[in-house]
């Protein structure tokens, strides 16, 4: 019996590290995430702490990608130039905030999915808590970034009714995020 549960941990510490390895491969735009992963986690669910850090593992793999993301958006943005980059607006102060947040809901509501995906077979209580914490901290390095090109804005835009579309527009999406 005793040797039986050793082979069961054996186990499950390779799962976990199959799992995490496969999770570090998860940094491309598009993530697709593999039903088998998709088993293991369900697996992994009977050792809480493998199962968390997988989970801080995809949410780390996944947070590198977000932030190069929003970079790209910024900078470059889309494939072949479609759309323009951000930036290129950035002489219109409230389509650059609207355009950056509405990207982050983009990227959110992505991320999110992701997520699902990954934990829909799971079946223990706290996967929505789960799942808020983890695209918490995808998105949260998207907040220096964004918090800094704000912050610009704001600071170089002294008309009040304009700041006041601005203050519209982050209530907006602080509701709808």
């Amino acid at each position: 019996m005793e040797q039986m549960a050793l082979l069961q941990e054996t186990a499950y510490e390779r799962l976990y590290r199959w799992a995490q390895s496969e999770c570090r491969t998860l940094t491309q735009e598009s993530c697709d995430v593999s039903p088998v992963l998709t088993q293991a986690m369900e697996a992994l669910q009977d050792r809480p702490v493998l199962y968390k850090y997988t989970l801080d593992e995809f949410g780390t793999a996944r947070r590198s990608t977000v932030v190069r993301g929003f970079i790209d958006a910024l900078t470059r943005g889309g494939p072949g130039g479609t759309p323009r980059p951000i930036e290129m607006h950035s002489h219109d102060p409230l389509r650059y905030v609207g355009d950056m947040l509405a990207w982050l809901h983009q990227a959110t509501a992505s991320e999110k999915e992701h997520l699902e995906a990954l934990l829909k077979h799971v079946t223990t209580q706290g996967v929505e808590e789960n799942i808020q914490e983890v695209v918490g901290h995808i998105t949260e390095g998207v907040c220096r970034p964004l918090k800094v090109r704000i912050e610009q804005v704001i600071v170089a835009e002294p008309g009040a009714v304009l700041l006041y579309k601005i203050s519209n527009l982050l209530k907006f999406y602080h509701h709808t995020i």
